[in-house]
């Protein structure tokens, strides 16, 4: 009598199924119950405050246009008369009477002067932005802030 003899099975790779299935649950659970940071000693409840933003003086805005025209906080102004401008808006002589800033992002207490930012025109040349920035580190401006438009 004479058996047949057995097919053989195919070679897949079948069996490493249940091995990636528990692989990828042993990285689940690790994921939900593993730490990435190291936790603190103890809590801590940090104090509040009311509105941070009154804290802070409101910025001073220095608008100029395309041919050359100031505006300073709302009212025109002519390049001449610029640093009195600055000075009558507080921006200039509380500047020149602070200490120099800790560097860029320090952070400005309630006797800091008021942030001026200049908000200029696209249109503005190279030249006419270098005079108006020469003009106020003439009065005695050490930061200033420059407002652009995101690029498209």
């Amino acid at each position: 009598m004479r058996l047949p003899r057995p097919q053989p099975r195919p070679r897949s790779e079948d069996h490493l199924i249940p091995l990636i299935n528990v692989v990828f649950l042993m990285l689940i659970f690790f994921m939900v119950a593993g730490q990435l940071g190291v936790p603190d000693p103890f809590e801590v409840a940090p104090p509040t405050a009311r509105d941070d933003a009154a804290l802070l003086p409101a910025p001073v805005e220095l608008l100029l246009a395309a041919d050359g025209r100031l505006a300073l906080a709302g009212e025109l102004v002519s390049g001449d008369r610029l640093e009195d401008a600055l000075l009558r808006a507080g921006v200039a002589a509380a500047a020149l009477e602070a200490d120099p800033p800790a560097g860029p992002g320090s952070s400005a207490g309630p006797d800091a002067p008021p942030p001026i930012v200049l908000k200029a025109d696209a249109g503005v040349t190279a030249a006419l932005l270098r005079e108006t920035l020469e003009r106020l580190r003439l009065a005695g401006l050490t930061e200033l802030g420059l407002l652009t438009a995101p690029a498209d």
